[in-house]
């Protein structure tokens, strides 16, 4: 690999003295809504904090950062009837509107959720959602020392299990400390050497060692439809080097969710454009990719999931 990475860095730097100026022309479009809100029904140890964030798209050269809507008329249906007027709280969080379900009930399975989203200047977007069946995880495991990488740092593995319906299901993997469920920027980088995920075009290619590794792993159960199934994953373990190589004591968190197709394209075609948006001199310049949406006339998602949650407490280990 490391003479790979020269060899691109040789071509990379040929490239740089190869220099031509492009006019490219991006036409003036009005700006849309944008929403994104995940519903998922309350699941032990802690509910989802449920609500819909609303904001405006923007021109490629806007470098205005505030695009939040604060003044917008969020209206949310349950299987087509009206259930609530959603209003924005928090002067803190302009544009976010709290969906105001119990936190011990929530959506509910097999239900079908609409938005209808207006503003004035804005053309009204509208989106839907219907919560997946809960596919429990039979079983979890982990092995602590699973491999060394090249900085002499552990990976552990974790070893998930269960049965998949006879329906077409889409699955995200995530994994993460306890309590930090719904935190995205606190869930665990993933590695995989599952065919059915790997072999997808959202997940990072072995040669593009410039990636970071993900922190969801997506896939749908094509080749395993109806059986029981089991994923292999790997995460980079809480450790401290020195004088003594220690594995820490941690309570981590692995969630199997099943997710609703839109879901699935959304975040699926969001990791592939970010993918090619980091693009550098040895690659070249990626290929512009659109974002999956659902939302009519806007941008964004609105999507649900369901999830089923296991907690692995971990001892910790000294390491010769």
């Amino acid at each position: 690999m490391k003479l790979y990475r020269i060899a691109f860095l040789c071509v990379s730097l040929v490239m740089i003295s190869c220099e031509k100026e492009i006019h490219v022309t991006i036409p003036d479009r009005a700006p849309r809504i944008v929403i994104n809100a995940t519903l998922v029904p309350y699941t032990l140890p802690s509910g989802k904090y449920l609500g819909v964030n609303v904001s405006s798209s923007k021109h490629i050269f806007d470098s205005t950062t505030n695009t939040q809507l604060s003044n917008a008329i969020v209206l949310l249906y349950k299987n087509n009837l009206f259930v609530d007027t959603l209003h924005c709280k928090s002067m803190d969080n302009p544009g976010f509107y709290p969906l105001g379900f119990n936190p011990m009930a929530g959506p509910e399975t097999g239900e079908t959720y609409k938005l209808v989203v207006s503003t004035d200047g804005f053309e009204t977007v509208n989106a839907k959602t219907t919560i997946p069946p809960k596919i429990e995880i039979l079983d979890v495991s982990i092995d602590r020392i699973a491999f060394f990488d090249e900085n002499n740092l552990v990976f552990s593995k974790i070893t998930l299990t269960f049965n998949d319906s006879d329906s077409i299901n889409y699955y995200e993997v995530v994994a993460s400390e306890i309590g930090q469920e719904y935190n995205d920027d606190n869930y665990f980088r993933l590695t995989t050497f599952e065919p059915f995920i790997i072999g997808e075009s959202h997940y990072p290619p072995a040669l593009r060692f410039d990636l970071k590794k993900p922190k969801h792993l997506l896939f749908n159960d094509k080749s395993f439809d109806g059986k029981k199934a089991k994923v292999d994953f790997y995460f980079q373990a809480a450790q401290r080097q020195g004088s003594q190589n220690i594995l820490l004591s941690d309570i981590i968190s692995v969630q199997l969710r099943n997710v609703s197709e839109e879901y699935y394209k959304y975040r699926s075609s969001l990791l592939q454009s970010s993918f090619n948006n980091q693009e550098d001199l040895i690659y070249g310049m990626g290929e512009p990719m659109n974002v999956y949406s659902n939302v009519e006339h806007g941008y964004g998602v609105f999507a649900g999931y369901n999830n089923s949650i296991k907690s692995l407490e971990l001892e910790e280990i000294i390491l010769k």
